[in-house]
């Protein structure tokens, strides 16, 4: 069956031919997702389930001057540089909450205790956040 089929009978309730559609791009979409955010990232199966939930919100609005393995594609991209902006302001977070620490620090120089007990929750909070592997090696 042709792509305006298929979508055809998505938009019209067809639970196979969302199936078929799935299962017809979800390799390609995963690949992407893995191409764009790292190998072994565990964040890349999530972007891929995005985007087919995206795919799937939007597929009425598909206007078919590309394919929808190129409109996925497309998708992907836009999910995935999503996902860098968020790892990189919640760097930025952390690394503002570090120089907060940092600065009350040097104002309280006498009052280790604090800083020691803040240390240790923030490097909690941002062991909390690595994956498994990356948690261990740095045990």
């Amino acid at each position: 069956m042709d792509e305006k089929e298929l979508v055809q009978k998505i938009l019209a309730g067809d639970e196979g031919a969302k199936a078929l559609f799935f299962t017809t791009h979800r390799e390609r979409v995963y690949r992407n997702c893995v191409h764009l955010l790292g190998y072994r990232d565990p964040e890349a199966e999530d972007v891929a389930q995005e985007v087919f939930i995206t795919a799937f919100a939007k597929l009425a609005d598909f206007e078919f001057r590309s394919s929808l393995a190129t409109w996925l594609t497309q998708i992907c991209i836009y999910k995935c540089h999503n996902r860098f902006r968020q790892r990189a302001k919640s760097v930025q977070q952390e690394h503002e909450a570090l120089e907060a620490l940092l600065q009350r620090k040097a104002q309280r120089q006498g009052n280790d205790r604090e800083w020691d007990e803040g240390r240790r929750r923030l490097l909690a909070q941002l062991m909390a956040k690595l994956g498994k592997d990356c948690r261990e090696i740095i045990e």
